[in-house]
């Protein structure tokens, strides 16, 4: 996570990619970026995602003490509803499309399939952050939620390639469905591929769901406690 004090780093996309490329293809990093602003407004107003961070989080490097004192943290079953509505919407949204994905229709569209297939993957991921971390990403792409659910979760390997060809062009095709979908007008994946993409992509909300589950749970004794 990276809290600076200038306004250039609203899109963490142009950042990772320039680190990619001046790494020479060798690192990949996955970055939240806040402004000084913007941090301590919402530290402020009480954000459990930053207490969080800052407070158990390694600090690599620090130019001065401007980040001012840490909040405390809100417990209050008034969070516990909103996080609850939260996640309930993202499931909502990722079964809609799962289950638009496994409708038979005369004109098939594989493509079309693995695009609904990563519109519910990127819902759950939304979904499991909040519930865990209390945080809303502003960049959407595949690897970089899966990749932070993978802080706190087991479920992004069910995702993520195994060491098999076919394995690692599904997990490409779930990863870029919009611009294959948009681009690669004259290609089209077998029928077997995408359907093993949407079993992947069952066996994801459903073990998704157990953690979501779990973990609310946890929070519910927690908020209504110190309530």
């Amino acid at each position: 996570m990276l809290i600076i004090s200038h306004d250039q780093v609203a899109d963490p996309k142009i950042f990772m990619n320039e680190v990619f490329n001046k790494t020479q293809e060798q690192v990949t990093l996955y970055a939240i970026h806040y402004t000084l602003n913007e941090a301590n407004n919402r530290i402020n107003y009480g954000s459990n995602f930053l207490n969080h961070v800052l407070e158990e989080g390694a600090l690599l490097y620090s130019e001065d003490n401007r980040l001012k004192q840490l909040g405390t943290y809100l417990y209050h079953p008034k969070v516990l509803l909103r996080i609850h509505k939260h996640w309930n919407k993202r499931l909502k949204h990722a079964r809609y499309f799962e289950e638009k994905s496994t409708i038979c229709e005369d004109n098939q569209s594989n493509q079309g399939r693995y695009l609904l297939l990563q519109q519910a993957i990127q819902q759950i991921c939304l979904g499991l952050i909040y519930v865990f971390w209390e945080y809303q990403p502003s960049y959407y792409s595949l690897p970089y939620l899966l990749h932070l659910c993978e802080q706190f979760s087991e479920v992004p390997k069910i995702i993520y390639p195994k060491r098999s060809f076919r394995s690692q062009q599904i997990y490409s095709r779930l990863c870029h469905a919009q611009y294959n979908l948009n681009e690669k007008i004259q290609e089209d994946s077998s029928e077997s591929d995408s359907q093993k993409a949407e079993h992947l992509t069952y066996k994801f909300i459903q073990a998704a769901r157990k953690e979501a589950d779990k973990k609310l749970e946890e929070l519910k004794k927690l908020h209504l406690k110190t309530s």
